[in-house]
């Protein structure tokens, strides 16, 4: 017998209008209730008259309640006009003889036959004549197959009957959409579908209703863990039988997923199930690991897994599904009061949190009562502040499983991340955590990185493949902010994270973090002095985009090189700190490394080694600090003029000599001009290669600040061809932006009705 249990009233009232314009071949209106209105279906009739339909999903509820509810629905048809020539009530409730008798008085005079109240085992019996609706009402068979229930009762695969269990408590909240069909018909024409996708996009989710899918049409689901091995060693080709192998490919390290030629016997198992009529194969993964494994496993391309692969692309969630994945979260939590449903329908609160800009799933299980926390009573008082000041500060959320349900390594991980820049690649961020565990003496024996890193992904943090790497980030700002906060308010931990830093970024975030400039403890500024010195010399971990090349449309992701003169700056502003930095013999030491980096980057610059840039970013700085510039002055000269060979260099010249006028003799700064005036033509002579006016701008505003003249007639020249160039381009872009252009179709004007009809069904219940 099939199951009622995962429908919301919503989702009831669809089916009866489907199966009862199924056997009367008539087209059912499905309303909203309201308290002026209480009709839930109603149809035309040829004559024009209206033939109504109540619909009470009361799965559970008393008799005493469904006569009740009964009765008040009779004062409600008292009030419409005209008044319906038909009217049938519908539950979901088991009903017998008597019961159907008692709601027949209730409903008199409307109901004229206990025929037209309607229970369960109608319903049943309407189901078994019209297969085709059933089979449209996914929620109804998914959760109820014989075949799922009959796992669930048995002891052969733990495995596989733990993943029936999360699908019958997933069903309930999740919004079907077109991708359930896509993949599935995917599946069944190729037998083998690979889902991929970003982090958190739903793949899992897909997964699992394909394999409940698979088990209502009779074949048995399994649930491979860690390696092919496991399916082939339970594989049999006389029945029919569901694969479901989540991430495959493993999360971050794709080389440590795949065991030692496991490649070769997953592609064998794919070519036995791809062949065969009775056995079906789900696999889901994430698309750079995807794309990571086709360079990595050449074998995995060209055995066909791109024609096999079903991509979830969705970038976020639509208004309406938003609306439906709270609607249906909160009326399975069962935790929301009726106060705090009706506040939600009063002015349409509602859109106050489908519309949030923080709006994600994982919060909506918070505020529904779904996840780790439960509704108090304050809570539901209040129910909409409650609600937005969780999308408003998630970081409520982070804590408690921070605290709560992370082990040791897990923190540890999260902390060490919370000290970097905000994108970090995979090895430096195990060298940070190696790190920290050291100076808080947790063990890191057994892979205690990749384990936590495992833990942790697709909920405070990301991964994501790029250049040919793993990259690691919060999973949202407000995990950061979080971890921020936490570090400010957890000395102990500020303290381990201080010793335990390997590279300079580390420091420098650390520094904004904690405070660092006037914290009162000298025991951490000793601290701090330390862990500067110690990383002064460490390599870069921050990464970024750079373009190359001026046809470049994206930029490449590249480690950032080292900027010493910008760390040599960070120490000259710890001189300026209060105490106690300022406290001897701190201070003397802040004094020596300071004095000693300077003079390194000096030599630098003297050999000419070094970023122009740079160097005058640390001269701005130490002017800045009223400190003594001119011997650095002239080693900056050095380098700036090794690197003359393009005009935006001379402006570095100019640069220097408005921070330090005499640095440039009256005959070094005539040869200067002649430089440029050499570079100026040379590059007015290649005009092909300028790519805007501004570029024409510039090189005519250093030759005025050199005192240059140029040919006025030859700038004005090229400029007429580059401007020309640009238009042209512009037009060709703005022609093919015309030639792709879809006009996108204007949102249904039922669509806030709908969403209304939802929450004001969630009011009713």
């Amino acid at each position: 017998m099939r199951s009622f249990a995962s429908l919301t009233d919503h989702d009831f009232e669809l089916l009866v209008a489907d199966l009862f314009g199924a056997e009367e071949g008539a087209r059912y209106e499905v309303f909203a209730r309201g308290p002026d209105l209480g009709v839930d279906l109603r149809h035309e009739g040829q004559e024009g008259e209206w033939h109504v339909v109540q619909c009470k999903h009361y799965l559970h509820s008393t008799l005493a309640t469904l006569r009740g509810d009964a009765r008040k629905e009779t004062k409600k048809l008292n009030k419409l006009d005209p008044k319906p020539a038909s009217y049938r009530f519908v539950t979901s409730r088991r009903l017998t003889r008597e019961n159907k008798r008692a709601l027949k008085s209730d409903l008199a005079p409307y109901i004229r036959r206990q025929a037209d109240v309607w229970g369960e085992d109608d319903i049943e019996l309407l189901l078994g004549r019209h297969e085709e609706v059933e089979r449209r009402h996914i929620k109804l068979w998914l959760p109820s197959s014989a075949q799922l229930h009959a796992l669930l009762a048995s002891g052969t695969y733990a495995r596989s009957r733990a993943l029936a269990e999360e699908i019958v408590e997933l069903l309930p909240r999740w919004v079907p959409g077109q991708a359930f069909f896509e993949a599935r018909d995917l599946l069944r024409d190729q037998r083998v579908c690979v889902i991929a996708g970003i982090p958190g996009i739903g793949k899992t989710t897909l997964a699992k209703m394909l394999l409940a899918d698979a088990v209502d049409g009779g074949f048995e689901p399994i649930a491979v863990s860690s390696d092919i091995e496991q399916a082939w060693e339970v594989y049999s080709p006389e029945r029919p039988q569901a694969f479901y192998y989540d991430d495959f490919l493993g999360r971050t390290a794709l080389t440590e997923r795949l065991g030692r030629n496991e490649e070769d016997r997953l592609l064998a198992f794919m070519r036995r199930v791809a062949g065969s009529r009775g056995t079906l194969f789900i696999l889901t993964t994430r698309e750079y690991i995807l794309q990571q494994a086709h360079q990595l496993y050449e074998q995995l391309a060209t055995e066909g897994v791109e024609g096999r692969k079903f991509l979830l692309e969705l970038t976020g969630y639509p208004r309406l599904d938003r609306a439906r994945i709270f609607y249906n979260h909160a009326f399975f939590s069962g935790q929301l009061t009726a106060a705090a449903r009706e506040a939600l329908l009063k002015h349409r609160a509602y859109e106050t949190i489908i519309d949030h800009k923080a709006y994600n799933p994982r919060q909506i299980e918070w505020i529904t009562g779904l996840s780790a926390h439960r509704l108090t009573v304050e809570d539901n008082a209040d129910y909409l502040g409650f609600a937005v000041a969780v999308l408003d500060d998630p970081k409520r959320i982070w804590r408690h499983g921070f605290e709560h349900q992370l082990d040791d390594a897990q923190r540890a991980l999260l902390l060490a991340l919370a000290s970097m820049p905000d994108r970090v690649e995979h090895d430096d961020l195990e060298g940070a955590f190696e790190a920290f565990c050291e100076a808080a003496e947790i063990p890191t024996r057994q892979r205690a990185f990749t384990r936590a890193l495992e833990v942790l992904d697709d909920s405070f943090v990301r991964t994501y493949h790029d250049v040919g790497r793993v990259f690691v980030t919060v999973f949202d700002p407000s995990v950061d902010d979080f971890l921020a906060r936490y570090l400010a308010e957890s000395p102990t931990d500020a303290k381990i994270s201080v010793r335990g830093a390997v590279f300079f970024e580390q420091m420098e975030k650390l520094a904004r973090l904690l405070g660092a400039p006037k914290i009162p403890s000298v025991q951490l500024a000793d601290d701090f002095v330390e862990g500067v010195t110690r990383c002064f010399d460490a390599p870069s971990c921050s990464w970024g985009g750079v373009y190359y090349g001026r046809e470049a449309t994206e930029p490449t992701t590249t480690r950032h090189r080292v900027h010493m003169e910008r760390r040599v700056d960070f120490i000259g502003r710890m001189r300026g700190w209060g105490c106690p930095y300022r406290d001897e013999p701190l201070r003397s030491r802040i004094r020596e490394v300071y004095a000693a980096e300077t003079e390194t980057v000096r030599k630098r610059w003297e050999a000419g080694n070094g970023e122009e840039a740079d160097a005058l970013y640390l001269l701005r700085a130490m002017r800045g600090r009223d400190e003594g510039i001119q011997r650095f002055a002239q080693s900056a000269k050095k380098l700036l003029i090794g690197g003359l060979h393009y005009p935006d260099a001379f402006r570095r010249l100019l640069e220097l000599r408005d921070l330090t006028p005499d640095i440039f003799e009256p005959d070094e700064w005539e040869e200067l001009r002649r430089s440029y005036l050499l570079v100026a033509e040379q590059e007015l002579t290649n005009w092909t290669e300028i790519g805007a006016l501004d570029e024409l701008d510039d090189i005519e505003r250093y030759a005025d600040l050199m005192g240059v003249e140029l040919d006025s007639n030859e700038l004005e020249e090229v400029r007429d061809r580059v401007s020309e160039r640009i238009d042209e381009a512009e037009d060709q872009a703005a022609k093919r932006a015309r030639e792709h252009h879809v006009e996108e179709e204007p949102a249904p004007d039922s669509e806030d009705e709908e969403i209304e009809a939802l929450f004001t069904r969630l009011a009713d219940q």
